[in-house]
């Protein structure tokens, strides 16, 4: 038995957990083994006891309460026929901008144990809410796997704290579930929020983002209407990572322009098991230039994958932890904790007179070019023989930008084995231009030389470079 089981009825077997939190309103939301109906009873203020009953019997319950004072602790139970959760507590939304607190984790779906650990430590920093980046289920489950992955493991948080969530690539076979549980249009998971003076945008990057599809549409639309203070958008898929999945290119370039003309502030992501914040990515040099932070945070429960920090890498670590955000009128505060509630990594976001003050900022068009670099991770020698073989690689560089994107490609060899042309190519795209750029590389065997190491290769544009294996061999009989 779960060790919190003791303290829910056994008749409810998810929640209760929070969704659609408002000043005025909220959503509880609960599962029960057996059709029944239910009543949520609360307070919304001390003396005051209210109920609202579910109109039918069935396993699945919503219950949204209504007219509900903006910016006060409410109490509320579930009752299930004679059986009663414990009082919960939690906040509405304040009806004008105020201080407020929220956290942040993610992939969690496939490390329960881990997954219990972090949603205890979240509870502990009583935030308003809590934001979930997506990978809520194991690879491959259809939807099953919820309730022991994420609803019990997080049973406490999510019943005093409402959650906004965000899908990931592991979610997609579970997304009949997946908008059952959060009361989302399984056909487009994309929505927006605004709590005091802060409005989420949060997508579904499993779906296509480009600015000529519906979702691509919806996300330029809404940004552009949006008189939000902070804006922050929240996908799964991260447009800069220096994990195993690496900089999801195709999501970077569907959002990068719209994030930057917008003037997005804060881009919240996982997929990689990790947690990693960038410097500031700028729209360009001048201190009231759109600039955003970018933070990778998956390291909710699941196994971690490495680590090697990027140019744009301001703290990296591969370790289980979870964000935790202050807003609070010209600041946002971000605090990264371990699994054991230990801070190992601090910043301030502060916008004033129209300056973003954000820490070191980094040309976009240079952090593009070199996140380019990780995409020769695709690139497979064939096997290996005792006769010569050379592959031919194609490079695809796009420049979604309105100023040239400039940069330089130069292989490093040392191994007399190999052989690369060109050995260097200066690359510079004109405004929204593209590139094909062909690559040959040639193995000869050599005595008392074998293929290792292959050659590496550095992409490098202004101040930034960085470098990375040219290419992977191919093992006989793959």
């Amino acid at each position: 038995m779960h060790p919190l089981a003791a303290e829910f009825p056994p008749a409810i077997t998810v929640g209760p957990y929070l969704l659609g939190l408002g000043p005025d309103q909220v959503t509880v939301c609960w599962r029960t083994a057996e059709p029944s109906t239910g009543t949520v009873e609360y307070f919304a203020k001390p003396d005051e006891r209210r109920e609202e009953k579910t109109a039918e019997a069935a396993s699945s319950h919503r219950v949204v309460l209504k007219n509900l004072p903006p910016g006060t602790e409410c109490r509320y139970r579930v009752v299930v026929g004679d059986q009663a959760t414990p009082f919960f507590r939690f906040t509405t939304a304040p009806a004008r901008a105020a201080p407020f607190r929220f956290a942040v984790y993610g992939d969690t779906g496939g490390g329960a144990a881990e997954h219990e650990r972090i949603a205890k430590a979240i509870h502990s920093h009583r935030p308003a809410f809590v934001v979930h980046t997506g990978d809520f289920v194991p690879q491959g489950d259809m939807g099953r796997a919820f309730p022991a992955e994420f609803f019990v493991p997080a049973r406490e948080l999510l019943a005093e704290c409402p959650l906004v969530p965000a899908p990931g690539d592991n979610d997609r076979k579970a997304m009949d579930a997946y908008a059952d549980y959060f009361s989302q249009p399984k056909d487009r998971a994309c929505f927006t929020w605004t709590y005091g003076d802060v409005q989420f945008f949060v997508l579904n990057s499993n779906d296509l983002i480009a600015p000529d599809t519906p979702q691509g549409r919806w996300l330029a639309e809404t940004l552009a209407a949006s008189r939000a203070r902070w804006k922050i958008a929240v996908l799964h898929h991260p447009l800069f990572s220096s994990g195993l999945h690496g900089s999801q290119h195709g999501v970077r370039r569907a959002v990068l322009l719209p994030f930057l003309q917008y003037g997005v502030d804060l881009v919240l992501a996982g997929h990689d098991h990790l947690y990693e914040r960038s410097h500031a990515i700028a729209a360009g040099p001048e201190p009231s230039a759109n600039a955003f932070v970018h933070i990778v945070t998956g390291g909710g429960g699941n196994r971690l994958y490495p680590v090697i920090p990027q140019p744009w890498s301001a703290r990296a670590a591969s370790r289980h932890h979870f964000c935790v955000f202050e807003a609070e009128g010209d600041e946002i505060r971000g605090t990264a904790f371990g699994d054991g509630d230990e801070p190992f990594d601090r910043f301030v976001l502060s916008k004033k007179d129209g300056r973003r003050e954000f820490g070191k900022a980094l040309p976009c068009e240079e952090v593009e070019f070199v996140a380019n670099a990780q995409r020769t991770a695709k690139f497979w020698f064939p096997p290996l023989g005792a006769r010569a073989a050379s592959k031919r690689f194609e490079l695809h560089l796009v420049n979604p930008f309105d100023r040239e994107l400039r940069g330089e490609i130069a292989w490093e060899i040392r191994n007399k084995a190999w052989a690369v042309e060109p050995a260097k190519q200066a690359v510079a795209l004109p405004p929204h231009g593209e590139a094909k750029l062909a690559i040959t590389a040639t193995y000869t065997p050599q005595a008392g030389a074998g293929p290792e190491p292959v050659p590496q290769v550095t992409f490098s544009s202004g101040s930034l470079r960085t470098t990375v294996p040219g290419f992977l061999v191919q093992s006989e009989g793959k």
